[in-house]
């Protein structure tokens, strides 16, 4: 339940005037905010599938094919002006 802001009285959903004081209630605007609840989604989704992707597909990458990755590029230059 609702409170009035002028006295603090309880109000129902369905009541236009509060009942201890009666001043009228305000009513709500209605915020347009099924555009904000979409980017919210969106961004969800979206950083759910990054960290997904950063668990799992870093480290299969990093298991099928160590060769290719640039700490292994980096200790084979150095290995092979070593030798």
């Amino acid at each position: 339940m609702t409170r009035c802001q002028t006295c603090n009285g309880m109000i129902k959903k369905s009541e236009r005037v509060c009942y201890s004081c009666g001043d009228p209630i305000p009513d709500h605007a209605k915020s347009d905010s099924g555009f904000v609840s979409a980017l919210l989604i969106v961004g969800l989704v979206l950083a759910l599938g990054f960290t997904a992707w950063s668990f799992f597909g870093g480290s299969i990458q990093k298991t099928i094919s160590p060769s290719h990755s640039p700490a292994h590029r980096v200790s084979a230059a150095l290995t092979s002006r070593r030798g």
